[in-house]
């Protein structure tokens, strides 16, 4: 399954809190959750996901207003915001949107942090597939690596 939430990805801050001791996330964290939301479940038909799965995450920032123009394809981004706090807030907005049961579930994740393409905009993609779906190439080639007469002894 292949979803994408357009617009800057935002990192999931730690919660504020209160002079009264009231904790709290930031204004523009809880905007961005509230988008991503919506759009997840506008891609999302299905019901949550309760099996283990594997998750692919490509974070796309916005170009800087001073990278060369020559400067046409992605380039890895190395600077804030760091990449475990993306992916806790796409973990979290994919169990909010109903996408995924518990973000428990994920057995394996990988990211990727990006500046744009010179005529793309930023968003993130998310690619989610179940574990029996990676382990059946492996299986079948580790099948096809196996002789046949393994088990025969010599005389």
């Amino acid at each position: 399954m292949k979803l994408v939430i357009e617009g800057q990805p935002v990192a999931a801050p730690r919660p504020r809190v209160t002079r009264m001791g009231r904790a709290y996330l930031p204004k523009h964290y809880t905007d961005y959750k509230k988008s991503a939301i919506i759009q997840l479940r506008n891609q999302n038909t299905k019901d949550a996901l309760t099996d283990n799965t594997c998750i692919h995450v490509e974070y796309v920032f916005k170009r800087l207003a001073n990278t060369p123009k020559r400067q046409v394809r992605r380039i890895y981004k190395s600077k804030k915001p760091d990449i475990d706090n993306c992916i806790k807030s796409t973990l979290d907005c994919l169990v909010d949107a109903g996408v995924l049961l518990d973000d428990n579930i994920v057995v394996s994740i990988s990211a990727v942090k990006y500046m744009a393409a010179l005529n793309e905009e930023p968003h993130t993609t998310i690619t989610i597939r179940g574990i029996d779906e990676i382990h059946e190439g492996e299986s079948k080639g580790k099948a096809e690596e196996e002789s046949p007469h393994e088990n025969q002894s010599s005389s």
